[in-house]
């Protein structure tokens, strides 16, 4: 079926998921590839790292803003002010992982959590034994063949152990041969202890891995969608690791395979605090007073293996450096759009507007009043008393708007991350019927899954949410919205108000849309029955590839 793992040269492709657009692109890497991790004795001398602040991809240099360790001073904007500095401990706690036990911890937000044997450590093996046959979720060769693509997205760091001035960045996508040198260079690892430790960290990868995606958002459907970021695996070899630092977001570190060691932060960093302690002239956020902080106990240390989960609140400093080789680490990362990211998309939306506030100028009516010209060239209270004023009603004007509000927020928190994403999601074409039957052409791929003959999918590394939308004093039914990476669609309530709403609930929250699920959002319709106009939605997002369909 489409969902089955595709082959090339007897191994799984990187790309074993059911979804239509990945290309058997990696064919090409493979025979050379193979060759140089036949070679190696060790894998990658890689590690892991976690994301930071909102993406914001201008080029090359700022490629991976969000991501944690890279140094961009646009993030200085968030605030610094921060509680007191009262020891904060960690919670241990044993699995397994549930809603119902991170809950109680009373630890989201506020404190770190380590959950012992929270997942299966066989099953997250999977991920770590290269190329297993029938394993669907990423193995350690899989990684690294993504960062050689060039919509995957990754990076190597290196550094000399000792010496915090040492660290570089490097983005991808690398080259076949990068990826030979930097195995072939990990057979001798360990050899000198000033040698030169590699990291490689690819985000995204939930987008290649349906299983993966899937996995996500069934561990962690207590967490609103559009809170929700990517997917993000490391892997390592004895001493890897990107230094201390600090996050922005919450993050869900998941030791898949081999053990790391984790040095948590007892106190909460401030973006102050660490723009003023880091190691000047690098490219990636080094703390300079983190062995200070050791020093004095405020540093917790925990030991991770295959199987445990480690959750760390935003602006908690933490280090984490590989204890063996093929280390591999899973972060589940959360974002949160700051004060700064909505004044900007505001910003935007004003740029681009021709009415309203946010087109009105300063205005001096009264200029020829009183003394003239007493002193030209003084700029007086008055002069900016109106100018904040102005400035003041433009931004009212949306923020009392309770209609362009909902529209300018469900925009902001599903748009996909400035991410190196090339043509994804891609549109259904013409030509798609030839290729993949049915699931080639939007009409017939919502008649088959209504007909109860396979499913249709959310695109993976998209976000889907709805929102009541605000109604007027006249409005007498209920409308929604209904936002996918950043678009939005207003769904009016024509037929049943909390038919529709189920629908929506069942179209955001569910991966997965077959036929029977869609029946549970609108018992009282026949099965192909559903109303035109949300059959007619459902046919536009698989048009625009923000559903695609399959036989499973």
């Amino acid at each position: 079926s489409m969902r089955s793992p595709q082959t090339t040269f007897g191994l799984p492709l990187l790309f074993t998921m059911r979804y239509r657009y990945i290309r058997p692109c990696l064919g090409a890497h493979l025979p050379s590839l193979l060759l140089c991790f036949m070679r190696a004795v060790l894998p990658l001398s890689v590690a892991f790292c976690t994301r930071n602040s909102v993406s914001c991809y201008r080029g090359r240099s700022n490629f991976f803003r969000r991501d944690a360790n890279v140094n961009t001073d646009s993030d200085a904007s968030e605030t610094s002010e921060l509680p007191d500095a009262t020891p904060i401990d960690a919670t241990v706690i044993d699995g397994p992982f549930s809603v119902n036990k991170f809950a109680s911890s009373g630890c989201w937000g506020r404190r770190p959590l380590l959950v012992r044997s929270a997942f299966d450590a066989n099953a997250l093996l999977c991920g770590a034994d290269d190329d297993e046959e029938g394993c669907s979720w990423p193995s350690w060769n899989n990684v690294a063949l993504l960062s050689c693509e060039d919509d995957g997205e990754s990076r190597l760091i290196s550094h000399r152990p000792g010496d915090p001035s040492s660290w570089e960045l490097e983005l991808g996508p690398f080259e076949d041969e990068d990826v030979c040198n930097i195995l072939n260079g990990s057979k001798d690892y360990g050899a000198a202890e000033s040698e030169d430790k590699w990291t490689l960290v690819v985000n995204d990868v939930d987008r290649f891995f349906p299983s993966l995606a899937d996995w996500v958002d069934q561990e962690y459907s207590f967490i609103p969608r559009w809170r929700r970021d990517d997917a993000q695996i490391s892997l390592a070899d004895i001493g890897g690791g990107i230094g201390p630092h600090v996050d922005s977001y919450d993050v869900f570190l998941i030791q898949m395979s081999g053990t790391r060691t984790w040095e948590v932060g007892k106190r909460l960093v401030s973006v102050e605090e660490e723009f003023n302690s880091l190691v000047d002239g690098l490219d990636v956020r080094i703390l300079s007073n983190w062995e200070d902080d050791c020093r004095r106990g405020n540093v917790d240390r925990f030991v991770l293996g295959p199987g445990d989960l480690l959750y760390l609140p935003p602006r908690i400093a933490h280090c984490g450096v590989a204890l063996t080789n093929s280390c591999m680490t899973l972060s589940v990362g959360c974002r949160a759009p700051s004060a700064n990211d909505m004044i900007s998309r505001l910003a935007e939306i004003m740029t681009n507007s021709f009415s309203g506030k946010a087109v009105e100028r300063i205005r001096d009516d009264d200029l020829l009043e009183g003394d003239l010209l007493s002193n030209s060239g003084e700029i007086t209270e008055v002069a900016k008393d109106r100018a904040r004023q102005l400035v003041r009603s433009a931004i009212e004007e949306y923020l009392d708007d309770d209609d362009k509000w909902d529209e300018i927020f469900g925009h902001l928190v599903t748009a996909s991350p400035q991410r190196q994403r090339i043509n994804y999601p891609a549109p259904l074409t013409d030509g798609d019927e030839d290729d993949l039957g049915v699931w080639g052409n939007a009409k017939t791929a919502v008649s088959a899954m209504l007909e109860g003959n396979g499913a249709l999918y959310q695109a993976e590394g998209l976000t889907f949410a709805y929102s009541l939308r605000p109604s007027g004093k006249k409005d007498t039914k209920k409308s929604y919205r209904l936002f996918i990476n950043g678009e939005f669609w207003d769904v009016s309530c024509t037929t049943n108000e909390e038919e529709v709403a189920s629908l929506l609930r069942i179209l955001t929250s569910h991966r997965r849309l077959d036929r029977d699920v869609l029946a549970e959002g609108a018992p009282k319709q026949e099965h192909r029955c559903l109303p035109s106009d949300l059959v007619a939605l459902l046919e536009d997002l698989v048009g625009k590839g923000y559903l695609y369909g399959s036989d499973e």
